[in-house]
């Protein structure tokens, strides 16, 4: 009996382990979707969208911000470039501060 108690005990254990994956699967694909729905709701209504780290580097490639502030410069929105390079200077602590208000 302390055999099947042990058998017992860690397929609870095993089965927990599975739906905790299962559940962060599904979160994950949940938050994938919500950030896909909100990426093209804002490309619809916003001239150009860019997606910044935690460091202000950009996270994807965004050919149009180098386009649209008219700049053609080597590698102007590129995956990495840091974004702040693209503020001019005077606005830049403007733009963190703003950014700083804005966290949640």
């Amino acid at each position: 009996t302390l055999v099947f108690a042990a058998v017992l005990v860690s397929s609870f254990y095993a089965e927990a382990r599975i739906q905790e994956r299962e559940l962060a699967v599904l979160r994950t694909r949940s938050l994938e979707t919500t950030q896909r729905a909100v990426h093209q709701l804002l490309s619809a209504i916003c001239d150009v969208v860019v997606q910044l780290g935690p460091d202000l580097r950009l996270l994807a490639p965004t050919p149009k911000l180098g386009t649209f502030l008219l700049s053609t410069g080597q590698g102007f929105g590129a995956l990495g470039s840091d974004f702040l390079a693209h503020i001019a200077r005077a606005d830049r602590q403007l733009f963190l501060d703003s950014m700083r208000s804005s966290e949640v």
